[in-house]
């Protein structure tokens, strides 16, 4: 008996899943198909309304989702609003730890990430003459898809890509954009290019160096920002960090074979037997002994003692 399949317009049906798929993945289609514990193929047909599902396929949607067949084939707007929390897919995120809403759950998107805090930074953009960075810039930089930032600010993202084609078309230069937002949860601060490399020269200053991924995480960026912004800043981070870590592991193996020494000696003058266990044991850090350069300097001492 064939599969029966469901009648309504699937550019409907498209929409309104993608507009699930946008929140709850970020726009990761395989990603919301195995969520929800469904195949691939179908959810990535029935997002690009090439093909609509089958009906057994679109009632097990909704009951993952515990929501009315009627909302999710019609023209709804906010089509979220319709999903109830209560349901078997949020049963099992809740199970694996996860959130209770999408609205408040950094797991589907960034914590404090409201739509009237990215509505103020995109309008902050296109305050001056200066260009606005590209829409996919700003996603990068707010950690938010591109689809999901249409969604929710859709008139002020056509202003953003109106006035780059308006400063385009004028024969103006344009470049991926003039501010950097934090990518933390907490949204920290808003920098410009400069402040952000006056924010790394200070940290080549530091005593104990740090790597560039640990810098990142400090100030709440991303690592690859830092990298597309200031390049050369963190390659001389990186440099400087790994110098001192050689020169930390080159006092460390010194301060080993001092001690291995001492320790093979007072061994030696007890009449006792020179084994790397009882060497290791009289050492400030047995761990000493797994490098390969000490236990070499060992059995050379061994060797030397026991002619």
């Amino acid at each position: 008996m064939p599969t029966s399949r469901i009648s309504p317009d699937a550019g409907t049906l498209a929409e309104n899943l993608s507009q699930l798929a946008n929140i709850i993945t970020s726009g990761n289609i395989r990603k919301f198909a195995r969520e929800l514990q469904m195949t691939d193929g179908v959810i990535e047909r029935a997002c690009s309304g090439k093909r609509s599902p089958s009906l057994r396929s679109l009632l097990e949607l909704c009951y993952q989702l515990n929501i009315s067949p009627l909302n999710l084939v019609s023209s709804t707007p906010n089509i979220v609003n319709y999903v109830d929390y209560n349901s078997p897919f949020f049963q099992r995120q809740k199970t694996k730890g996860k959130v209770e809403t999408i609205a408040d759950n950094s797991h589907y998107r960034k914590k404090n990430t409201d739509r009237s805090e990215v509505e103020a930074f995109l309008q902050a953009l296109l305050v001056g003459s200066s260009p606005p960075p590209s829409l996919s810039k700003i996603s990068e930089t707010l950690g938010i898809h591109v689809k999901t930032l249409r969604y929710h600010a859709p008139a002020l993202c056509k202003q953003i890509v109106n006035r780059r084609q308006e400063l385009r078309a004028s024969g103006v230069k344009l470049d991926a954009g003039s501010l950097i937002r934090s990518t933390s949860k907490e949204f920290v601060e808003l920098l410009t290019p400069t402040e952000l490399q006056d924010r790394l020269l200070s940290c080549l200053e530091e005593d104990i160096p740090r790597t560039v991924r640990e810098i990142a995480e400090e100030l709440g960026y991303s690592i690859d920002i830092l990298y597309d912004y200031h390049a050369e800043l963190c390659y001389r981070i990186t440099e400087r960090w790994r110098n001192f870590q050689s020169e930390s592991r080159k006092k460390s193996i010194e301060q080993a074979c001092k001690e291995v020494r001492q320790a093979v000696l007072q061994l030696h003058s007890q009449g006792a037997y020179i084994s790397s266990y009882a060497v290791s044991k009289l050492l400030s850090k047995p761990a000493y002994m797994r490098d390969e350069e000490v236990y070499s300097l060992f059995l050379s001492l061994k060797n030397e003692l026991e002619k």
